[in-house]
């Protein structure tokens, strides 16, 4: 190793640098890091740490404001939809939500009519939710049982049995504590039948089991009453998964390197990330016309790629990820997600013909 040359271990990964060069890098930055780099060579008083410990601080310091604006890329939202499980059961558009039988059968036809209703498709609702079987289409029944089971489990504690003249412990001793295990279970049995001949159209058994263990000495933060809760919601929002489509969103990370792009299209290349921020609409217009201009720039071909995604032209999409495979040495990001726009696409078209069915 050369004169003036550090190694820092942190857990088990090395970082290794000169600290005068370093520092050069440092009075390059703004005034914040310019202070990190007074902490690093004593300039700000840190009685407490040795030097090499101010070094290590600050180096962290550093490395944690330089990765954070990684963490942060800028990103386009994508709308898609996932087809209902039971595709018959999906082209039903009125439903009665019967009251099911079961010590608790009130509470999950409660909960499974609320998750219907909240079924919605571009904001409309997808089912007609009726209290009239005579107006309905199908009719949901069922039964549910939660069954709560207690057992007695013991636990290994410390306990201190001897303290010294300033009450600090100098003696402990392996105890066992009594503690409370109340394992919760759901077992429900549902089906959706036509209200013309009575076929049934759907049947499902939903089950699930939660645990609870109490002990004297720690404070509970569930209860027996908001766990056998969330199973019925759960239950109630898996029901709603198999009877209808669903739209969500979810993000993608545009690139913002800008490797390979010819010099005179860097401004209008960062001006259209940035603008992702406000206006994804003009953000793609603008990643359209780079691509026009640039071709061959990987990270114009991921973004216009992206783009295409969020217009719901998939076929382009997959085209442009597709051209984007093998410009990426270090990463496979265009494979996957060309790949995820083959599984969008292909819910989507599901989803559509379920919605066009009814």
């Amino acid at each position: 190793m050369q004169k003036g040359q550090s190694v820092i271990t942190v857990g088990k990964g090395r970082i290794a640098g000169s600290w005068m060069a370093l520092a050069a890098c440092i009075e390059a930055w703004p005034v914040q890091f310019k202070q990190l780099h007074n902490i690093i060579f004593g300039e700000i008083n840190m009685p407490f740490f040795t030097r090499s410990k101010r070094r290590f601080v600050a180096i962290g310091a550093v490395i944690a404001a330089v990765t954070s604006g990684a963490a942060h890329a800028e990103n386009l939202t994508i709308s898609a939809m996932n087809p209902a499980k039971n595709s018959a059961a999906a082209s039903v558009s009125s439903v009665m939500v019967e009251r099911f039988d079961g010590p608790d059968g009130t509470e999950l036809s409660f909960a499974i009519e609320k998750a219907l209703r909240s079924a919605k498709i571009d904001g409309r609702p997808y089912f007609q939710m009726t209290a009239d079987s005579s107006r309905s289409e199908a009719v949901i029944s069922g039964t549910a049982r939660v069954s709560v089971d207690e057992f007695d489990q013991y636990q290994a504690r410390t306990k201190c049995v001897e303290l010294d003249a300033n009450d600090q412990c100098i003696k402990n001793k392996e105890i066992k504590i009594l503690c409370t295990n109340k394992v919760m279970s759901l077992t429900s049995a549902i089906r959706l039948t036509t209200t013309d001949d009575g076929s049934i159209i759907y049947s499902s058994n939903k089950g699930d089991q939660k645990e609870i263990i109490f002990c004297p000495d720690v404070k509970a933060t569930l209860t027996t009453e908001s766990q056998i809760q969330s199973m019925i919601d759960d239950a109630a929002r898996s029901v709603r998964r198999d009877l209808a489509p669903r739209q969500y969103d979810y993000k993608v990370a545009l690139q913002e390197r800008r490797k390979g792009l010819p010099s005179q299209y860097s401004k209008a290349f960062k001006a259209a990330v940035k603008l992702s921020r406000s206006n994804q609409t003009a953000s793609c217009a603008a990643f359209n016309d780079l691509y026009v201009a640039a071709p061959e720039a990987r990270s114009v071909i991921y973004n216009a790629a992206i783009c295409a995604e969020r217009a719901g032209d998939f076929d382009r999409a997959i085209e442009l990820f597709t051209k984007g495979i093998g410009r990426y040495s270090l990463s496979n990001s265009p494979t996957e997600s060309r790949d995820r726009v083959l599984r969008v696409r292909k819910n989507y078209l599901a989803a559509i013909e379920q919605i066009n069915v009814r």
